[in-house]
């Protein structure tokens, strides 16, 4: 778990610069294994961008001579930055983010498990990651579905948040998948807009500047491409591509006659008042209910390589559908919905429409996909 924060907006104001440096000290309880940081500035009517690694915590780097050097610029348009929670590479600065390849300083929060093209020839997921975009980016808007599709197929899993910054066309751009949070401030009167891996760290940055008033926060969409472009006011600032990438999925399926074993002869398993603090707690008497009654049975489906319970899979789907957006999920249609490792699906409307092999799917494997009763515990 990494983080990640920005900024964009004509120019720098000292209320700026207190949330910038709040967001970094906060950002630091995302990841203390280093940071980095990114800045696009205008010079002599020129536009120029640069960056900064530190071994040290953000929290502490905010403090340090050299951050205040490289923040000494006048007219600042946007900012990036990372605090790295190590999950893959050794921690060391040459490890922190941003990665600078020819065209693109990326950053990224999350983990790209298992291999995908060219990914031995570097010590990280994410360096290989955006050295893969920028040989498929020929273009500052090109490659990005590409490189997605690509990574998504050849690896084993894939979570990620991320931000870039392309200097071909001095823009910034966003893209998320369920598996990770991002957020967006939108300033209401002007085009400023701030953005970070959690509400809240944008919520008190902006609280203690005493700004929050003036801005309205909401998620980054999944599976959107948002294009920032600092050199651009009001509602050209930001471009945003719903639906601009749907990722690969897989299907459920029942489990099998081995689910007996995962039941339990002694407590309900849609019964959660039980639960409390990550502890069992004891099973007390309901009145006007007898004790001794049997648990409910469910059906259990394995997701990847996990058991579900049907009470628990109902309560992963709460979210939209990958590719209409409603939620819509109901295990008693004709067919169970979609689900990818990372969590997300696709509702049974979608699974049965024409274009479903667009999606990788195929009608005839789904035929077979049926509910079937679950073993007595």
């Amino acid at each position: 778990m990494c983080g990640l924060i920005g900024f964009t907006g004509m120019f720098v104001t000292k209320n700026d610069m207190t949330i910038w440096k709040t967001l970094f000290m906060m950002n630091t309880l995302r990841g203390a294994h280093g940071c980095g940081t990114v800045m696009t500035f205008d010079k002599k009517n020129k536009a120029y961008y640069k960056w900064d690694h530190s071994e040290l915590p953000s929290s502490a780097y905010i403090f340090t001579p050299e951050f205040h050097k490289f923040m000494n610029e006048d007219r600042i348009k946007s900012l990036m930055g990372h605090s790295r929670h190590a999950t893959v590479g050794k921690i060391e600065v040459a490890n922190n983010h941003p990665f600078k390849t020819n065209s693109l300083l990326g950053m990224h929060n999350g983990t790209i498990t298992g291999k995908f093209k060219d990914s031995d020839k570097y010590e990280t997921d994410s360096e290989a990651f955006y050295n893969l975009l920028d040989s498929n980016s020929k273009a500052p808007d090109k490659g990005i579905k590409e490189t997605l599709e690509s990574v998504y197929k050849d690896s084993t899993s894939m979570a990620y948040a991320l931000q870039w910054y392309d200097r071909r066309d001095d823009c910034i751009r966003l893209i998320r998948n369920h598996s990770r949070t991002l957020f967006i401030a939108r300033h209401k009167q002007t085009s400023k807009l701030w953005w970070a891996s959690e509400r809240g760290f944008l919520t008190a940055a902006l609280d203690r500047a005493n700004d929050l008033k003036d801005y309205e926060i909401e998620p980054v969409p999944p599976h959107a491409l948002i294009t920032i472009d600092p050199n651009a006011y009001g509602d050209q600032r930001i471009i945003v591509q719903p639906n601009y990438y749907s990722p690969p999925v897989t299907t459920y399926y029942t489990y099998g006659q081995q689910q007996a074993s995962f039941r339990s002869q002694h407590w309900n398993y849609n019964d959660t008042e039980h639960w409390k603090n990550g502890r069992r707690q004891p099973h007390t008497k309901d009145k006007g209910k007898q004790n001794n009654q049997s648990p409910k049975e469910e059906d259990f489906y394995k997701v990847g390589n996990r058991i579900v319970s049907e009470s628990d899979l109902l309560k992963e789907l709460n979210k939209p559908c990958a590719v209409c957006g409603n939620i819509s999920c109901n295990l008693d249609s004709k067919g169970l919905p979609a689900l990818h490792f990372t969590k997300e699906y696709i509702c049974t409307d979608c699974v049965e429409s024409e274009n479903l092999e667009s999606y990788g799917f195929s009608k005839d494997n789904l035929e077979d996909i049926v509910k079937q009763e679950g073993v007595n515990a």
